[in-house]
């Protein structure tokens, strides 16, 4: 099948960026079966884009390989909490925030993926990702794990160029979990962890 052969040489060598070249070939492709293509060779595709901070083209790659089953990052959970992240990356925070309420309302969603999806549409709209996060009522390590999640999301979103309205949001949600009574142990700790592996 000569569409199957091409695709399997676009996601391996022509998912690296968002040239007009790679773009028309990746569009070529859209109606092959990437379900033939090896899970592990789809699964460090899209890693890459994220990896380089390349936030455009692993929306456009998630999109591309949205019906493929069976590849970690493209599970619902990882799926929709990349697209939320590369949303707020490139400046569509609304979308962002408005996918992260709904993904936070869906019916069986797990407490601690509600929190951090909660977490994320209050950073998006400026407001108290702390506050949301206790909503929830977790435990204090799920806790620390949702405010740790938020963190990363916001120095992803602070360092954008297309959010630079969000960079303040890193230094004043450290703030706010480095001073709240409670869960203070593990907060401090998950804080610390995090800036040790950051620097």
């Amino acid at each position: 099948n000569p569409l199957q052969a091409r695709a399997d040489l676009v996601v391996r060598y022509f998912c690296t960026d968002r040239g007009e070249e790679q773009r028309k070939l990746r569009e070529s492709v859209k109606g092959a079966d990437f379900t033939k293509i090896s899970s592990n060779v789809l699964g460090d595709t899209l890693q890459r884009p994220y990896q380089y901070a390349d936030y455009a083209l692993e929306l456009e790659l998630l999109e591309l390989f949205k019906d493929v089953k069976g590849v970690r990052w493209l599970t619902p959970p990882v799926r929709n909490r990349l697209t939320v992240i590369c949303l707020g990356a490139t400046g569509r925070k609304a979308e962002a925030a408005k996918l992260a309420e709904s993904c936070a309302a869906a019916e069986g969603v797990d407490p601690l993926d509600r929190a951090k999806f909660l977490a994320s549409a209050a950073l998006l709209r400026g407001e108290d990702a702390v506050k949301a996060v206790a909503v929830e009522k977790l435990e204090p390590m799920k806790e620390a794990e949702a405010l740790k999640t938020a963190i990363r999301q916001a120095l992803i979103w602070g360092d954008s160029p297309a959010a630079a309205s969000s960079s303040e949001i890193p230094a004043r949600l450290c703030e706010s979990v480095s001073w709240s009574s409670t869960a203070r142990r593990e907060r401090s700790s998950t804080l610390s962890r995090f800036a040790f592996a950051s620097a």
